[in-house]
């Protein structure tokens, strides 16, 4: 079985951080945050301190560049509340 990963050029890779937002695909950054929703209720049940902070500092960096990317993204209407 061939398995081929994206080449990750060296000014966007960050030892212990993750590859830069700015730098995926809209493909690559999506399944990022899908994969980061997915596990976030194990991580803050039975992660450590560490697994958290990082948890929530990736989490916050996806999410800021999908809305850099996205600022007029479709919101649905039963998302939304009174005030």
């Amino acid at each position: 079985m061939d398995v081929r990963y994206h080449e990750t050029p060296d000014d966007v890779a960050r030892p212990g951080l993750g590859v830069d937002p700015a730098a995926l695909s809209t493909d690559d950054l999506l399944r990022e945050l899908r994969r980061l929703h997915d596990t976030r209720h194990l991580t803050f049940r039975h992660g450590s301190e560490d697994a958290l902070t990082n948890h929530d500092r990736r989490t916050s960096e996806l999410e800021r560049e999908y809305l850099r990317r996205f600022p007029e993204r479709e919101v649905d209407p039963q998302r939304l509340r009174d005030l």
